[in-house]
């Protein structure tokens, strides 16, 4: 639960159009746009201005979940943007090809559970990562 202001219908009375994302860094970026990835990405909005990126590969979904951060469809164009850190909340089978993305674009990671579909998976991503 968030402390987060609403008016008497319990709707959101957060300006997230009008913010300036990431004034002082930290931007992060959710790839993942579903119920978890919006979960995210609202989280991260919340908390102050450093949600910078959402993508999936439903824009809609991604534009919906963006509050008022940038929307991408394309997971190349997403980890070649300006993050610090990106959130990966797409299905699990995704996760190996999204961590490793981000290990090679410099970001820090969080990966939603489960992880990886079997080790082999989670030991290439703890490579891809450490070689980073």
């Amino acid at each position: 639960m968030t402390d987060e202001p609403t008016d008497d219908a319990g709707e959101s009375t957060i300006d997230f159009q009008s913010r300036q994302l990431c004034p002082d860094g930290g931007c992060v970026g959710v790839i993942g746009a579903g119920a978890i990835g919006a979960w995210h990405s609202r989280i991260v909005a919340e908390g102050g201005d450093a949600l910078a990126a959402v993508c999936d590969i439903d824009r809609a979904r991604a534009e919906a979940a963006a509050f008022g951060a940038r929307a991408y469809d394309d997971p190349d164009a997403f980890f070649a943007s300006d993050l610090d850190a990106v959130i990966v909340a797409t299905p699990e089978v995704e996760h190996e090809a999204h961590v490793t993305a981000a290990a090679r674009a410099g970001l820090a990671v969080l990966v939603e559970k489960p992880v990886a579909p079997d080790m082999a998976a989670m030991h290439r991503m703890a490579k891809a990562v450490t070689e980073a």
